[in-house]
């Protein structure tokens, strides 16, 4: 199963995991690991080689709006990959991500990880419209009154409480307006509803935390490293 097939998703990035391939994983454990991160991430489909180990795996969190698909290679043609691509990392790296590369060089697998962000599809990538409370504006019919002393409270003062204390303003009053949408939230952001699409940047909907989960337990079952080959950062 390939998500570049599905149009729902939309390929972001590729990371990949480098290891010893006497170390790759059983399927049954990735499984067994991937429980304990995220109760919302499911797998959609996964494969295994005739003794048990991972071959592929393609893993969605709806919540995330992001989706992986893992494909296990190994070979010399994934040898002499890891070997030109450590060999360039080396350049800007420090010394402790240096010493992680030379034991990399002789690494012959690897976990490659495409990352997609889920961009149609679910009732999650609707935009969510809140009311907004409006201040009410002063009646133009009215005498304003005049500001408001400690004396119009020296009968209400709390206990503990002395005259050079400064009591709080009254609120201003607030009518409700359920007719105004000048404002609408995206996961949380307050967006002004009538930007146009030129003019606004595009929401970032997709949350890398699904992407570092599955990461950190593919390194740890098969003690190897987390590359982004576009950037260059060790994982």
């Amino acid at each position: 199963m390939s998500l570049f097939s599905d149009e729902r998703y939309t390929w972001r990035e590729t990371y990949f995991v480098l290891f010893d391939p006497v170390m790759r994983p059983r399927l049954s454990d990735v499984r067994r690991e991937l429980r304990h991160v995220a109760g919302t991430l499911t797998i959609l489909d996964n494969k295994a080689e005739p003794n048990g180990t991972l071959a592929s795996m393609t893993v969605a969190s709806y919540e995330d709006h992001a989706a992986l698909e893992i494909a296990y290679h190994e070979g010399n043609n994934v040898h002499s990959e890891i070997s030109l691509l450590t060999e360039l990392l080396e350049k800007g790296c420090t010394p402790k991500e240096k010493e992680r590369l030379l034991n990399a060089k002789k690494y012959r697998a690897k976990f490659e990880i495409l990352h997609f962000e889920q961009t149609a599809g679910t009732s999650e990538f609707d935009i969510v419209k809140m009311p907004v409370l409006q201040f009410a504006p002063r009646e133009k019919n009215k005498t304003a009154l005049p500001p408001l002393s400690i004396r119009n409270y020296s009968d209400k003062l709390l206990p503990n409480q002395t005259s050079n204390q400064q009591m709080p303003n009254p609120k201003k009053r607030f009518h409700f307006d359920p007719d105004s949408y000048e404002n609408c939230i995206v996961n949380g952001v307050e967006t002004d509803e009538n930007e146009s699409s030129e003019d606004s940047a595009e929401f970032e909907r997709i949350d890398p935390n699904m992407l570092v989960f599955v990461l950190e337990i593919l390194c740890r079952l098969t003690k190897g490293i987390a590359i982004d080959p576009a950037s260059g950062v060790i994982i």
